[in-house]
């Protein structure tokens, strides 16, 4: 409960702050050669688990640049996955479409490869005995991703960017669970394993559709 409360102030101040911040932005012909940004709604990822993420862009000639950003996970919020832990890193090559400047919209390809750890509890019915069993799952995941966002200027120091997009991603995950366990996970019944949450504890090789989405917050340094 208290979490959930946490969950949502945090959600409610933060629209209130893009509110702000889109109705206060300025157009500002400026050209971004090196940044440094934050992903705040990383904190706030219930499904995937909590992260701090900080990057950095770098302008490599007139209106390409290159990005990268790494997390950590933290374990605070327990949502889905219980005590995530391990770490990402997406480096990206960004395309602005103004011709010019590091700043306006812009299409980019990123790459994302990302490494963690953590619980899960579920429900296992076997021979008709049924129990709770909480057990630990490793997963390594592989992605790329055509996204699509714009970057403004808030003054001269600060910086707003959002965007979304699309790809493929190859996932590799195990757990600590027999054969036998495996097959008797309940799942979609009242009570048991949400059906939202199948993914997240499947093992094996797979590969999925991607879709990201997001807003950072930047500080320009040059």
């Amino acid at each position: 409960m208290l979490q959930r409360f946490i969950l949502k102030k945090f959600l409610i101040s933060l629209l209130y702050s893009f509110i702000f911040i889109k109705a206060s932005a300025q157009n500002q012909d400026i050209d971004n050669k090196v940044i440094v940004t934050v992903s705040p709604l990383a904190l706030a990822d219930i499904y995937d688990g909590a992260s701090i993420r900080i990057g950095s862009e770098i302008k490599l000639q007139r209106n390409i640049s290159f990005a990268i950003e790494g997390g950590t996970y933290v374990n605070y919020l327990n949502a889905t996955k219980i005590n995530p832990e391990g770490y990402l890193i997406r480096p990206a090559f960004k395309y602005y479409l103004n011709k010019q400047r590091i700043s306006g919209k812009y299409i980019a390809l990123e790459y994302q490869f990302k490494h963690q750890t953590y619980d899960m509890h579920d429900s296992i019915e076997i021979n008709l005995n049924r129990y709770e069993k909480q057990y630990g799952m490793k997963r390594t995941v592989h992605s790329a991703v055509l996204k699509f966002g714009k970057l403004r200027n808030i003054g001269k120091n600060f910086l707003l960017e959002w965007y979304c997009g699309i790809g493929i991603r190859h996932i590799r995950s195990h757990s600590n669970l027999n054969e036998e366990e495996k097959e008797g996970i309940l799942t979609g019944e009242e009570g048991d394993c949400p059906i939202q949450e199948d993914i997240i504890r499947l093992t094996g090789t797979r590969i999925f559709p991607d879709f990201h989405a997001g807003i950072k917050l930047g500080l320009r340094i040059k």
